[in-house]
């Protein structure tokens, strides 16, 4: 029989709040209840719902445990927890409990460290994920007879991709702190009547990002197309990495740019020796240095926004720039599903940047930057660039 946790909750958290003891075994047979619901099939509402409730379950015992093991405040102010998730393209879920901070700035700043580690690991399996994260908050309000009422907020952020060679500081201030903070003044200014009473944890998704079905042709939008910053070589094959570096070393003028005959002669001055394609990321670094060429990958946001996420190590004389583009996006905060709520892959494809100045005009102009010049720089760690707030030159 499908159990009901929501009550259960709100009342082991008023315990917490005035100080009393809670029962430990409704609290425990919560957790595994929840647990086990999720490796069952569910629709996927059931299953953030009952995501959710495990969360705040977990949320609760940590801070219980915390509260009886006589630790004071400077020795634990948060704590990471592991939460079982039902999503078949998750990597990981967990948790950063607070036990202590008042503050979401102060709490956000503390929970960087966790979180680094967390997706570190995450890196050392995987050459790129896709992560989103919730702020749950708990509010309170007086009702009309002048009693506290509470009631929980959750802030959500959108799942952004991270790669190895991402500066985590700038993606956790652009993607995390900055948007959850917002989020939180606007509805603290909405004139609700509510107040922020407590920080209760920051829900962490790590997510499959698989960019391995490189190869297959994908046209590219026309907002890019009409730039004529790129040129997109027609393949019917796995290999349009190659195809779009030979077009970048073999631009001269020759007709049916865009077909693969035209680059099928130079196509053994390649060395791809121990890298199977489709094309990975992660094998980026292994052509580089068999073939001596640098290569900067960006990435086509669904915005039409371009983000690097590949950055040479050692910039070469022969050094080229690729768009991966990508035939779907996954709009949804979690992961792409089909009718049988299957993982459904994305299809990626190489095409050669032949002037990024010119790509990523329109970026800046809507950013409201002026003046910035693209050069060729090494700059490593460099994922997300705020226009505006950090007026940085940009690699190229």
């Amino acid at each position: 029989m499908e159990r009901e946790y929501s009550e259960v909750i709100e009342e082991l958290r008023r315990a917490l709040r005035l100080g009393e003891s809670i029962e430990e075994s409704i609290l425990n047979e919560g957790i595994r209840y929840l647990e086990n619901a999720l490796s069952s099939i569910l629709p996927r509402s059931k299953k953030h719902k009952y995501q959710s409730q495990l969360s705040h379950l977990l949320s609760i015992r940590a801070r219980y445990e915390k509260r009886g093991s006589g630790l004071s405040d400077d020795e634990l102010l948060i704590k990471w927890e592991d939460v079982k998730s039902a999503f078949l393209c998750r990597i990981r879920t967990g948790q950063i409990v607070n036990f202590k901070h008042k503050d979401a700035t102060a709490f956000l700043e503390d929970a960087f460290t966790i979180f680094v580690e967390r997706i570190n690991e995450a890196l050392d399996k995987h050459s790129m994920i896709k992560v989103n994260v919730e702020l749950a908050a708990e509010y309170m309000t007086l009702s009309k007879d002048g009693e506290f009422i509470f009631g929980d907020k959750y802030f959500n952020t959108k799942n952004e991709h991270i790669s190895q060679s991402t500066d985590l500081g700038k993606w956790f201030i652009s993607n995390v702190k900055e948007p959850i903070l917002k989020q939180m003044e606007e509805f603290e200014e909405e004139g609700s009547g509510w107040a922020l009473s407590k920080i209760l944890h920051l829900l962490v998704n790590i997510n499959k990002y698989n960019p391995s079905r490189v190869g297959s042709y994908i046209p590219l939008p026309d907002t890019i197309v009409k730039k004529e910053a790129c040129v997109n070589v027609k393949n019917f094959d796995n290999f349009c990495f190659k195809w779009a570096i030979l077009r970048a070393l073999y631009s001269g003028k020759r007709k049916n740019k865009k077909r693969v005959e035209q680059y099928k002669k130079f196509e053994n001055e390649l060395n791809f020796s121990g890298i199977e394609f489709l094309m990975k990321l992660k094998d980026v670094p292994k052509f580089e240095k068999m073939n001596k060429i640098s290569v900067n990958v960006y990435i086509l946001k669904q915005n039409f926004d371009i983000e690097p996420i590949h950055l040479t190590a050692s910039k070469q004389e022969k050094h080229v720039r690729l768009l991966m583009i990508q035939d779907r996006y996954d709009d949804d905060e979690d992961c792409p599903r089909d009718d049988d709520d299957e993982y459904i892959l994305i299809n990626y494809h190489y095409v050669w940047i032949k002037n990024l100045s010119i790509l990523i005009s329109s970026q800046l102009s809507n950013h409201h930057e002026k003046n910035i010049f693209v050069i060729d720089v090494c700059i490593i760690s460099i994922r997300v660039i705020n226009w505006q707030a950090t007026k940085k030159i940009v690699p190229a």
